[in-house]
């Protein structure tokens, strides 16, 4: 199982929006897919996101 965190340039909180959330929740499930990655969870903040798998 692998925890990986990926961090705004700067801690800036880009993901500010339901929109914005959506682009890289879209791109997650895109990679998941292509990938064949057992993607267990994921979590979008305003500033940062979480992939288990």
């Amino acid at each position: 199982m692998y925890f990986i965190t990926y961090k705004t340039f700067m801690g800036k909180k880009f993901f500010d929006t339901d929109e914005k959330k959506g682009i890289i929740t879209g791109q997650i499930k895109k990679a998941q897919e292509k990938l064949e990655l057992d993607v267990r969870a994921f979590a979008v903040m305003s500033n940062h996101y979480t992939i288990i798998f």
